[in-house]
């Protein structure tokens, strides 16, 4: 259900990239849970907000789509961390400036881009 869109689009010939977070554990408390989905380290993207912090960058090709996974523990350290609103904020714009740090690494001007929450 959740990549339907992307698959469609996909499908009808759209170049689809996704951008996604890659937490330290999922949902299910399980680490490294992208070994078996043939993703390899792509890059590091530094990116300075209250301080530095450095992104490994996975990347991945399935049905036509490429996928980017930004991996920070401290960061994302599991799918809906219970932490503090200021820690909240943080993760949130370093999403996003790194999102946008990507897009310029990879040299990508998307035509547009569909955000979740």
């Amino acid at each position: 259900m959740r990549d339907e869109l992307t698959q469609c689009l996909a499908k009808l010939g759209q170049e689809i990239k996704i951008i996604s977070p890659y937490y330290d554990a999922n949902k299910d408390g399980k680490n490294n849970y992208l070994e078996n989905d043939e993703m390899v380290l792509y890059n590091d993207i530094e990116v300075k907000m209250d301080k530095n912090y450095t992104f490994k960058i996975y990347f991945g090709k399935k049905n036509n789509i490429k996928y980017y996974f930004l991996y920070n523990k401290e960061i994302f350290p599991e799918a809906y961390h219970n932490c503090g609103v200021h820690e909240k904020i943080i993760r949130i714009a370093l999403f996003g400036k790194l999102s946008l740090e990507l897009l310029c690494n990879i040299q990508m001007i998307p035509s547009v881009i569909i955000t979740n929450d």
